[in-house]
């Protein structure tokens, strides 16, 4: 399985560990962990009802007071602002016509396309790469004009100085 990304990583953090959605009026119990007020105080009638002791937390079994909550204000404001980002998957590189990750290269045309365009007529006969495969490429191919061009470009501060 691939790693998070650090947009993805932050999605996360944002998010209720009980309802898996964006955290809603969160709250910070003992332990530290943030859950919706609705979701925790459901958790914790739930837990009474059912006559468990001790209460525990449900994200790190932390044994917890019921009702001893405190407002996250800040976690709040910093939802509300993740919320209203557009993050997409490949840090928003989308194909403007399919809403799909750009991760492939067209050689012939030089751009960026996604699978769904890949297999259409317009590139189907061309010679794709992986974008890791093409940035590879690109880049030995510019090292390489680099580092042919050095001599001339000594050659020029020479006589420029």
């Amino acid at each position: 399985m691939a790693s998070a990304t650090p947009v993805q990583e932050i999605q996360e953090e944002t998010k209720c560990p009980i309802c898996l959605e964006y955290l809603t009026d969160p709250v910070t119990i003992h332990c530290g962990h943030n859950f919706c007020r609705v979701c925790i105080t459901q958790h914790w009638e739930t837990w009474t009802e059912g006559d468990y002791d001790p209460l525990c937390c449900p994200s790190c079994r932390a044994r917890i007071q019921a009702g001893s909550l405190w407002n996250n204000c800040q976690l709040a404001n910093i939802v509300e602002k993740i919320k209203h980002l557009d993050f997409k998957p490949g840090g928003g590189n989308l194909c403007e016509r399919h809403d799909r990750a750009l991760d492939l290269f067209c050689e012939e045309d030089g751009e960026t396309v996604c699978v769904v365009c890949w297999r259409s007529p317009e590139h189907g006969s061309h010679s794709v790469l992986l974008m890791e495969q093409a940035a590879q490429k690109y880049k030995t191919k510019a090292l390489a004009t680099l580092q042919s061009s050095q001599p001339y470009s000594c050659t020029m501060a020479a006589l420029l100085a």
